[in-house]
């Protein structure tokens, strides 16, 4: 096990970036990570070292005019999408909202499918953890949440999706997490503005009569 386990680049829903081989659709659209996150503790992990990255990649950039002052670049924003669940007490809800108003720039609340019904009891205890609760924006579905969040950002930016896996089983698990891989590519190329080329019609070989 630990030895397959060491040939993985990454670990399915674990700081798993959603990446595509277009260029022109990586390029047009904001980067996205996934992670299954399932504790705060996982989640201000998640968000320290994208900050870090995301701090680290725009002191390297040198801007190609020179005369530009200094701060006129748009600073890279991470925007968090959390899924919270009915496993979460009040006291994990309300820790939540103090990593999504510390460690975002932008904050979609959203709940796992299974938990619409109890969504907005579940968002009254984020928000108890919340100093100013209008920053956050609530959606109760979740492919509206990050379909919004990937809509509003800006390709330079990075949207993070947090939880909204059920892990009651190894099957629902990967169910949830390729549902989430698919809706996350297609949002890519739909914000992109990049259109799929068609692919080639194969060529018809002229065969004479013999």
């Amino acid at each position: 096990i630990a030895e397959s386990l060491s040939g993985l680049r990454e670990l399915p829903g674990r700081c798993q970036a959603i990446t595509t081989d277009d260029w022109n659709v990586a390029h047009a659209s904001p980067k996205m990570l996934l992670d299954v996150a399932g504790s705060p503790q996982r989640a201000e992990f998640v968000l320290q070292a994208i900050g870090k990255q995301t701090r680290a990649g725009q002191a390297g950039v040198i801007p190609m005019n020179a005369r530009v002052r200094a701060g006129a670049a748009k600073r890279p924003k991470i925007w968090c999408v959390l899924a919270v669940s009915n496993r979460d007490d009040d006291a994990t809800l309300a820790r939540y909202g103090r990593l999504l108003e510390t460690m975002a720039d932008h904050c979609v609340l959203t709940c796992e499918p299974g938990c619409k019904e109890r969504f907005l009891s579940l968002s009254h205890s984020v928000l108890d953890g919340v100093e100013e609760c209008a920053i956050i924006r609530l959606v109760a579905d979740q492919e509206r949440a990050v379909s919004w969040a990937a809509h509003a950002a800006n390709p330079h930016d990075t949207v993070v999706v947090l939880g909204g896996v059920d892990r009651g089983s190894a099957q629902t698990q990967r169910q949830d997490l390729q549902r989430l891989q698919d809706l996350m590519r297609g949002l890519q190329r739909d914000v992109s503005g990049v259109v799929a080329k068609p692919s080639p019609q194969p060529l018809k070989l002229y065969q004479p009569d013999s």
